[in-house]
This record gives structure tokens, C-alpha cells and sequence, in this order.
């Protein structure tokens, strides 16, 4: 595991283990979930590399939030689980601290839907390990349902890197399609 590693080196372990997010002609990227108290994760970055980024969220709050930015063409009110959105409809998908929000049981279900909905790439960031929390500013959707182990994400196919940043573990996975 990565020790210490900060938000620019976050960045730049994305442009190692994900290189499509930053290079070549940008496309499509769906981002799944984007809460009100802090900027989406590395959103700014690729709405300034040029990517069209179109947001799926679930909870309304977040979605009035978010329609008053410039970040996304598009916002879907909606569960990762069930939405429907058209497969390869999306050059990339990124799921960036979320897939620890949903019950552990619907983790093969909601990345199958990403894989459908991406045609190059699905993106993930979640805490490694036990990392508590329970609702914020009145939204169910921010608890923690399971904890999140590398081994739990390679059983997927994913690619995992693991690494410590901001005195918190936290884990990067990605698959090409």
C-alpha cells in the first residue's frame, strides 16, 4: 500500500492506472454520485480535459445542488442499480467513493450496470477497509453499507491499487472493457 500519498498524487495515480481519462479525444463520461458538501472528486479535472460529464445521482438534494454548477451537461435522478441508461452509452464511467454506499449483496449488480453503461472503462474509488459513517444533512444514501476490501473489487476483475491519502486508506480499482 501507498503511504501518505496527497490529493495532486491522488491525481496523478488516476493519470498512471487510468490514462484514458486524460489523453486522446474526450468523450462521454458518466460520473456517478456527487454529494453538496465537497466538489465532486476530480470532476473539475476532467471537465477541464474536456470530457462531456453527465451526472447520476440519487438523492433530489444533490441534484438541485449540482444543476447550479457548471460541471455536468446532464444530471439523472437515479439508483446506480436500477437506472436506465442505454449500454455503451458512456466512453467512461466513474464511481468515485460510492460503491461502499450500497449493501454489499448489490455490489455484482451495480458494477454490472456500470460495465454495460461504459464502453471503454469503469473507474472506482472507496475507502479500504472499515471506514464508518452514517447519514449527512439528511440523506440515507451517504451510509457506509460494508466495508471494502481489495480482494473484494479484484473478484470483479478489477484492477486494485490501494494507498493511504490524508490519513485515510482508500482504494482505486479500474477495468478496461
Amino acid at each position: 500500500m501507498k503511504m501518505g500519498v496527497t490529493e495532486p498524487e491522488e491525481l496523478e495515480m488516476l493519470k498512471k492506472y487510468a490514462p484514458d481519462l486524460f489523453v486522446g479525444t474526450m468523450g462521454q463520461l458518466l460520473y456517478v454520485g456527487a454529494n453538496q458538501l465537497r466538489p465532486p472528486h476530480h470532476a473539475n479535472t476532467l471537465f477541464n480535459a474536456g470530457w462531456h460529464l453527465d451526472l447520476l445521482e440519487i438523492f433530489p438534494g444533490n441534484i438541485e445542488h449540482h444543476r447550479r454548477g457548471p460541471l455536468f451537461r446532464n444530471i439523472i435522478l437515479g439508483d446506480v442499480r436500477t437506472a436506465p441508461i442505454a449500454d455503451n452509452r458512456y466512453d467512461i464511467v466513474m464511481w468515485w467513493h460510492g460503491i461502499e454506499h450500497i449493501p454489499k449483496q448489490d455490489a455484482e449488480m451495480a458494477l454490472a450496470n456500470l460495465e454495460r453503461w461504459a464502453a471503454d472503462l469503469v473507474v472506482l474509488g472507496c475507502p479500504n477497509g472499515d471506514s464508518p459513517q452514517g447519514p449527512e444533512y439528511g440523506n440515507d444514501a451517504e451510509i457506509h453499507q460494508w466495508s471494502v476490501y481489495p480482494g473484494d473489487l479484484e473478484s470483479f476483475g478489477y484492477e486494485v491499487e490501494a494507498y493511504e491519502c490524508v490519513g485515510r486508506r482508500h482504494l482505486l480499482a479500474w477495468k478496461h472493457l
